[in-house]
């Protein structure tokens, strides 16, 4: 489930799944209780103890590495979006070296670029899409960068980095709507929310003395469970929802734009 198609704030979202895991887990206790009272007592706990022990630890486990492997990823979408802002400031200084027209054509595309990714392409990646815009623009850079060598002067270094920091910057973009579009395989999903139900399933086979005790201790595994499996959703879509990563990084080249602008009409700058 995408955070995007929700339409609920994420905290409330997250109270909802919360109560949902609570109510599943309080509700079974009510339920089975009066069935294992009458047709098991407490004679079955040796057995059960141990039994409940081990699927409770195995599915900690996996709900442990699943929560390691999504912030992983979130987190690699972070660091790849910053790299990618910080390639399109270090473009933006290398057209300094490059003689006009060139370099206020290639400035204007790293601008657009920009805003573009700020306010199309960014909104889109909550569904996994990206904008035409920033596709055309980067096409644009490419075209105007090759097309343009008749104009080029000075140090061929500076050319050679830019096209080296350009497809870097292709590369960077690309990796952006991949992680837009990939999210846990629909089984690993399904494992989670079943080991859930089963371990929540095995905690109604006790027996405590007082059933509102044992209804509580219940109902907050279940918020246990269900704030985990929360976590694991809102992380596996790094681009969804209000917890989703935001333009920034971009935000901030554009002000780094500004500056390089500034400092290059500034005679002697």
């Amino acid at each position: 489930m995408e955070l995007s198609n929700t339409h609920l704030p994420t905290w409330l979202l997250a109270l909802v799944v919360i109560a949902l895991w609570m109510t599943l887990a309080g509700g079974g206790v009510l339920l089975a209780r009066p069935l294992v009272e009458a047709r098991l007592g407490e004679r079955h706990h040796d057995v059960i103890v141990p039994l409940f022990t081990t699927t409770a630890t195995m599915y900690a486990i996996v709900v442990a590495f699943m929560v390691v492997v999504v912030w992983q990823r979130y987190a690699d979408a972070d660091a790849s979006d910053r790299q990618e802002s910080t390639v399109l400031v270090t473009m933006y200084r290398e057209t300094l070296s490059m003689p006009s027209p060139l370099a206020g054509h290639l400035r204007g595309h790293l601008r657009t670029y920009s805003t573009a990714v700020i306010h199309q392409e960014w909104p889109a990646l909550a569904h996994g899409n990206g904008s035409q815009v920033v596709q055309s623009e980067l096409d644009g850079l490419y075209r105007d960068y090759l097309t343009g060598s008749v104009q080029r002067t000075g140090q061929s270094e500076v050319y050679s980095a830019f096209l080296d920091n350009l497809n870097r910057l292709a590369e960077l973009r690309a990796n952006r709507l991949l992680f837009s579009r990939s999210s846990l395989p629909a089984i690993l999903s399904f494992g989670l929310i079943i080991g859930g139900v089963l371990t929540i399933a095995n905690s109604g086979l006790f027996l405590m003395q007082r059933r509102a005790l044992q209804v509580v201790a219940a109902a907050l595994m279940g918020a246990m469970i269900g704030l985990l499996l929360f976590v694991i959703m809102v992380l596996n879509y790094p681009y969804g929802g209000d917890t989703g990563l935001d333009p920034t990084d971009f935000q901030y080249a554009q002000s780094v734009f500004d500056v390089v602008d500034a400092a290059a009409a500034t005679p002697g700058g």
